[in-house]
């Protein structure tokens, strides 16, 4: 716990350029460059780990379905003014899967090919804010909720030119978009919702 890796060049060839686990906390990241090459490995990623932090920092993933990815109860955990992006077709620039009370600011999240941000499996009370949210494919979404609750969305931007730029689906309740813009050329909706309710 508490050790800091500033202006640097992190990079995983066959896994993880960083895997926080077992409780790691107050570790932070400023300046530098993450990236990774597996197909399988998110390039950043926090099992179960709190109170971590990405400042002014790239998370990028060219091949893979995973970029940064929280889960395991990860809570607490903080990444502003930086870029997240990944070129796979299926891939998500961040992905959270039970991990709650996180923050996320000041921030790109993107996929040319893919996805943006999803948030599943229990990821409440997270607090996404002044974000640029992007969704290149479009039979995916830029900002996409499952079975999650109570998230906060605010002075932020969500656009998919050809997808759903903002999706609520399958019991995913008490979220709140505020004061943003949400923009897409599906032919569907600019926001959907599925099965989602009190958002």
């Amino acid at each position: 716990s508490s050790n800091s890796v500033t202006d640097s060049y992190l990079y995983g060839g066959l896994s993880h350029a960083v895997h926080l686990a077992g409780g790691s906390a107050y570790n932070s990241f400023r300046r530098s460059l993450l990236r990774g090459a597996a197909t399988t490995s998110p390039v950043f990623y926090v099992d179960g780990s709190n109170y971590n932090s990405v400042t002014d920092s790239y998370i990028d993933n060219p091949v893979g379905d995973y970029n940064a990815y929280f889960s395991g109860g990860a809570a607490h955990n903080s990444v502003s003014r930086s870029t997240m992006t990944c070129q796979d077709l299926s891939c998500y620039a961040i992905f959270f899967a039970g991990a709650s009370r996180n923050t996320v600011s000041d921030s790109y999240l993107g996929s040319p090919l893919g996805r943006g941000a999803e948030l599943t499996a229990g990821s409440n009370y997270n607090t996404l804010a002044r974000n640029f949210f992007y969704g290149g494919n479009g039979s995916y979404a830029a900002l996409h909720f499952v079975t999650s609750e109570f998230n906060a969305v605010s002075d932020s931007y969500l656009h998919s030119p050809a997808g759903v730029a903002l999706y609520f689906e399958t019991r995913s309740a008490g979220n709140t978009v505020t004061r943003s813009t949400v923009t897409s050329g599906s032919w569907l909706a600019a926001a959907y919702f599925r099965a989602a309710s009190s958002n």
